[in-house]
This record gives structure tokens, C-alpha cells and sequence, in this order.
């Protein structure tokens, strides 16, 4: 099977088994069938130590931000994050192909899984009220202009 072949968490999962680093604790996970009937703790845990640590900081981080969007593209990721190299960031995130999926086939729209979502998300939140509120504000910001420019083309 390869990641073409399936989306969501099974994506992810066999994106990490084929990693070096990813691959010796998931396969334990695999084995002892813990993950499928963990907790939520445990999964927040393995996707804590096994998944963002791993992606270093700034990526992280990203991924936490850009998580208040249901579906974003590269400009949306740039104006709701606060990292000056989004754009690099998103390219790297379209690269890694972590728990990420396109949106109606087209090339330029993407979402995360809901449940990787809601765990970044939830990750936000845990950060401060400030740092979630103003990604919301900014993803809001971006979703108003967006409904703009649709209206005013469909007036035209």
C-alpha cells in the first residue's frame, strides 16, 4: 500500500511507518493494538512526542496556527500566521503530506484530518487565550475578504 492509495490518519500513519524516526514507535503502537483503542491521552501524547516534536518548532507551530482554518491555501496560511516564512511553511507541509488532503480534487485548497485538526487546535487553545483569539481574528479577517471578492464577481 502505498499513500497514494489511502487518506486521513491511514495516510499519516503509513507516512510515519515508512519514516526512520517514526517508524520504531508506531509499529510497537501497530502491534499492541494500544493505538486503536487508546485514549484520548494517549493519542494526544504519541501525536505530541512521536508527530510535532519530531517537525521542529516552526513547523509545529504552524500547523498549530493555521489549524482554526476548516481549508486553506497558501495566501491563507500566510495571513493567519504569524511566522514570517509561511509560504515556505506551507510548501513544506504540502511536501509532507502530514494528515493533509485536498479539498474537491483541486490543486490549490487543502484541509487537515478533523481529528489531527482538533487536536491542533485544542493545542492552540492551551497556548493562551491571545495567541487563539488572534489567529481566529485573522482566519475571520481572511474568510470577510474572501466573501467580498465572491460577491462582487458574481455582481459583475
Amino acid at each position: 500500500m502505498t499513500s497514494t492509495d489511502c487518506t486521513g490518519w491511514s495516510k499519516g500513519g503509513l507516512r510515519e511507518l515508512n519514516s526512520p524516526r517514526g517508524a520504531p514507535a508506531l509499529r510497537r503502537a501497530l502491534a499492541s493494538n494500544r493505538f486503536l483503542s487508546a485514549s484520548s491521552r494517549e493519542v494526544n501524547d504519541y501525536l505530541v512526542n512521536e508527530v510535532l516534536e519530531q517537525l521542529g518548532e516552526d513547523f509545529s507551530d504552524f500547523m498549530t496556527e493555521i489549524s482554526v482554518l476548516d481549508h486553506f491555501d497558501a495566501t491563507l496560511c500566510k495571513a493567519v500566521s504569524s511566522h514570517p516564512d509561511a509560504v515556505k511553511l506551507f510548501d513544506e507541509l504540502l511536501a509532507s503530506d502530514l494528515f493533509l488532503t485536498q479539498v474537491d480534487g483541486t490543486d490549490q485548497r487543502y484541509r487537515l484530518h478533523h481529528l489531527f485538526r482538533d487536536f491542533l487546535r485544542a493545542r492552540l487553545k492551551s497556548l493562551g487565550e491571545a495567541r487563539f483569539l488572534g489567529a481566529c481574528e485573522r482566519a475571520a479577517a481572511c474568510s470577510r475578504k474572501e466573501e467580498t471578492a465572491m460577491l462582487r464577481s458574481r455582481s459583475r
